[in-house]
């Protein structure tokens, strides 16, 4: 019979393949085959919504699954996709649902990923300029994009920087400096591979019989699983190292987060052994599925020249010219570049074999069959995907098919990542994956690589084409188009670095970097070959341009989002004393000029011209000195880590401790408050992303330094009321609690010590705030404070604060002054304008608490980050209160 045939091949042949040709043989299609004694498998798009869908009864997972799961646990520690009982895999899919979230996908893990798509460019690049190592400009693309995968799902799963596209390779050493040398993908492939073949034979004797048997009778199979014991061992160092982290108060964005606290912070408390087998199959199932996925659609798109140039053209239409790596939100509704992916994902599925179920005992119907209960049933994808009804042509590579009509059809027989309540919960991620890194891929032939040893290498003129920047951080400088430009904008003092030299993608991974324990500590910033001019006059001529340059940012900043960040300090110390810290400082310098810059490339072009150049060469100037801004505040981590065990072994000497202390509260003045500068600029670089990412560097410092308002510095103490204002308007958009809950700020003063009115108005706004910030605990935070009691609490201190305003709270009211008929309310004072914003908002939300508990409804949701971040983020008097 068919089924003996098919038990006995699994070992040497594709049983997929096999399967697909029995079900359409050349007598005909036969859309149910027996694949075992209890085991049945169907094609039809119907048997697909049966076994599979949510609305059928529902069928549990097969023997097979349990005898899946990582070897080192027993049942109760079943990972989420391994466990059987539906119960138990709820609980698991709800504690992780969050952070494989299509919003979670957008916000803070797509930062990571085009991180990663970066270094990917930066290697290639490397081998195309035929640099060290590279050979006659080729790269093994398939072997790029497992590097690319494990790096990416090792920093989305537990914040680990493996260092593998740094180095090229997959080699970690797990047990220390003097440890053994794991491959990763090897030792993954290794023991998965050994498992699948031996287990088909009998699912539920294979851990007591199956393996032990072969384990001492083939040295095929006990190789293969020695091999693979060594990625077992590195995902419990990595759990391990992850989990210390933690311990020492590390604020880390990943999903491990997920599985070590609830989302009020509290710890769940769950045993070390389900924390491992939990990412050992995250770390797995993320990696090798992902990287065949990618490999495969390059391939059918090389094979296809005209897929590959009509693939060119959708992103030429969609992207800026000099797009280097695409944001997610600008192409992932792209159509031909999704169907791209999506046709290529149903000629070769990464899981291509069926994914067994159990039919439930009472028996059920699979289209238009009675199945007695106890079956095993399934799908295979690899048939589903080329049933000829539904795909014509199935072995064609055609991307243009998901673009007609019977889209809807398809879709139903379109199972890569399986369907309904037990279907694939990283989807969202692997499509952020393979759309940011194909088309970052495919875009990349557009641009003209720039000579950087030469300040204009007319690469570009020679093809009659404009000047493209090739650097992911420090782009290359514009050409000069007239002298005019040339004269207005100076070179910028930062040489950009080498394509090779790998650079962080913002302030968080920085401080990450600083903490890891997996690599060694980062380098301070290489010096930059120079390019200054040999003679002594055109040295002078240089040096007064780069003077030129800052003195016209610093006075940027001073006179433009300075005043922001004092919008409640009358001491003005981000305006003052950052400004006099930034001539000692070069971090504090090339931060405040990079946020200069960066407000520059995004105001009115009319407002940009008064102040020198034109907009479009803003950003440049404000990528270069982002870039050095993060590798000098590297260089300022690690000499603090340094600077700290310095101080407590120069504490023994009586004499020296007091300047040791000195020292380390300064650096750790400068290294927050550049965090706090450079956060700002990733606010503005990236509107769309997830908020909480550009501050969570900040935090990290705040908690790992013990610093709150009872203990902060002058200095420190403005920082932190930056900090709250940007994480409390991100909580009030995102419907979220704090990333710093207000238990932690410290002491508060509410008493005005200084009787002078300008110190008045501050504390006044900073309470408001205070009050703002409470709010937001009590209604979006997971505290447990929520109720009718604290609500009616609060709008009480409200009132009393209302009340109790000094008369420069007075605003003046222009009657209809808005398009909308509305009125403008404008306030001489800053403080005035956006305490009352924070009254406002405060007050909006406890009467939408106060009406939910009235009702007995869901809290309503509103669009208000739409209108609310813009001004609660960057207020001015006379927009203020618009929308209110």
């Amino acid at each position: 019979s068919f089924y003996h045939t098919f038990l006995c091949r699994p070992a040497r042949h594709s049983r997929t393949a096999l399967l697909h040709a029995a079900h359409y043989h050349q007598q005909g299609h036969h859309p149910i085959l027996r694949t075992g004694p209890l085991s049945l498998s169907f094609s039809s798009p119907a048997a697909i919504t049966a076994i599979y869908g949510h609305g059928s009864p529902q069928c549990a997972k097969g023997a097979i699954y349990a005898a899946l799961a990582p070897q080192q646990t027993e049942q109760q520690y079943a990972s989420v996709l391994h466990v059987v009982d539906r119960g138990a895999h709820a609980a698991k899919r709800r504690r992780l649902a969050h952070g494989f979230s299509l919003r979670q996908a957008e916000g803070s893990w797509e930062g990571k990923v085009r991180g990663k798509v970066g270094e990917v460019v930066g290697a290639f690049d490397h081998v195309s300029s035929g640099g060290e190592g590279a050979r006659a400009g080729v790269v093994d693309y398939a072997r790029w994009m497992n590097l690319f995968t494990v790096e990416a799902v090792a920093d989305l799963v537990g914040s680990w920087r493996l260092g593998c596209l740094e180095r090229g390779d997959d080699e970690i050493v797990v047990g220390g400096e003097a440890g053994r040398k794991v491959k990763y993908v090897e030792s993954l492939r290794a023991g998965n591979r050994a498992t699948a073949r031996a287990v088909v034979w009998a699912p539920r004797l294979f851990r007591g019989v199956v393996r032990p048997v072969l384990w001492w009778g083939s040295g095929w199979y006990r190789e293969q699983w020695r091999v693979g014991e060594g990625y077992g061992d590195l995902v419990k160092m990595l759990v391990r190292e992850r989990i210390e982290r933690w311990r020492n108060g590390e604020v880390l964005d990943d999903m491990v987060r997920f599985l070590l606290e609830d989302g009020g912070g509290n710890p769940l408390d769950l045993d070390l052994e389900e924390i491992e087998v939990e990412v050992n199959t995250m770390l797995d199932a993320g990696s090798d599925t992902t990287a065949i996925a990618l490999a495969n659609v390059m391939y059918f798109l090389l094979k296809n020249p005209t897929c590959f140039t009509k693939l060119r053209e959708e992103l030429d239409r969609y992207l800026p010219a000099d797009t280097i790596i695409p944001s997610y939100e600008s192409v992932k509704q792209l159509p031909y570049l999704r169907a791209c992916l999506d046709e290529s994902l149903r000629i070769i599925p990464p899981v291509s074999a069926g994914l067994s179920r159990t039919i439930p005992p009472e028996g059920m119907t699979i289209d238009g069959h009675w199945i007695p209960g106890g079956t095993s049933v399934a799908v295979a994808a690899y048939t589903a995907h080329r049933n000829p009804s539904v795909f014509p042509q199935p072995e064609e590579y055609r991307p243009d098919r998901w673009l007609g009509k019977k889209t809807s059809e398809m879709q139903a027989a379109f199972i890569p990542f399986s369907t309904g309540s037990r279907g694939c919960i990283g989807r969202n991620i692997t499509y952020l994956e393979q759309t940011v890194m194909i088309a970052t891929a495919t875009c990349r032939v557009r641009h003209i690589k720039c000579d950087e040893k030469k300040p204009i290498c007319n690469n570009c003129e020679k093809r009659n084409l404009d000047c493209k920047q090739t650097d992911i951080i420090v782009p290359c400088l514009p050409p000069r188009s007239s002298t005019t430009v040339t004269k207005t904008l100076p070179p910028p003092p930062i040489q950009p670095p080498s394509s090779s030299d790998p650079a962080p993608g913002s302030t968080w991974e920085v401080v990450q970097q600083s903490q890891s324990t997996l690599l060694l500590p980062p380098p301070a910033a290489p010096p930059w070959p120079s390019t200054t001019p040999s003679s002594p006059t055109a040295a002078v001529a240089t040096k007064q341009n780069d003077d030129c340059t800052t003195t016209t940012l610093l006075r940027i900043y001073q006179h433009g989002i300075g005043t922001w960040m004092d919008v409640m300090d009358h001491s003005h110390r981000y305006q003052r004393a950052v400004l006099r810290l930034a001539l000692s400082s070069p971090l504090i310098l090339h931060a405040l000029c990079a946020l200069a810059a960066k407000q520059m490339s995004l105001v009115s072009s009319s407002a940009a011209a008064a102040a020198g150049p034109p907009p479009s060469l803003w950003e440049p100037l404000a990528a270069r000195y982002y870039g050095e801004s993060l590798r000098l505040l590297i260089a300022a981590l690690a000499e603090d880590t340094t600077g700290a065990t310095e101080g407590s072994d120069g504490g023994r000497s009586g004499g020296g401790s007091r300047g040791s202390r000195g020292r380390k509260e300064r650096r750790r003045e400068e290294t927050l408050t550049a965090t706090i500068l450079l956060g700002s600029y990733e606010l503005l670089a990236a509107p769309s992303a997830d908020y909480a990412r550009h501050l969570r560097g900040a935090q990290t410092l705040i908690r790992a330094g013990g610093i709150d308002f009872g203990s902060a510095s002058a200095l420190e103490d403005a920082g932190l009321w930056v900090f709250v204002r940007q994480d409390v308007a991100m909580a009030v958009a995102g419907r979220r609690g704090l990333l710093w809950e207000v238990g932690r700020w410290g002491e508060m003063r509410w008493d005005s010590e200084d009787g002078s009115e300008d110190m008045e108005e501050d504390w006044w706004g900073k309470k408001v705030l205070w009050l703002l910030a409470r709010v937001v605990e009590c209604v979006f935070g997971d505290t447990g404070g929520r109720g009718e009691e604290p609500v009616e609490g609060l709008v009480r201190e409200l009132g009393e604060w209302y009340e109790g305003l000094p008369g420069s709270f007075e605003g003046l009211r222009l009657k209809g002054a808005l398009a909308e008929g509305l009125d403008e309310v404008w306030f001489p004072i800053d403080t005035a304008a956006t305490a009352l914003l924070y009254y406002h908002m405060a007050t909006i939300i406890l009467l939408e608490e106060r009406t939910r508990w009235a009702a007995g409804t869901a809290y309503p949701v509103y669009p208000m980050e739409t209108w609310l971040l813009p001004s609660i983020l960057f207020p001015t008097p006379s927009n203020i209160l618009h929308q209110l």
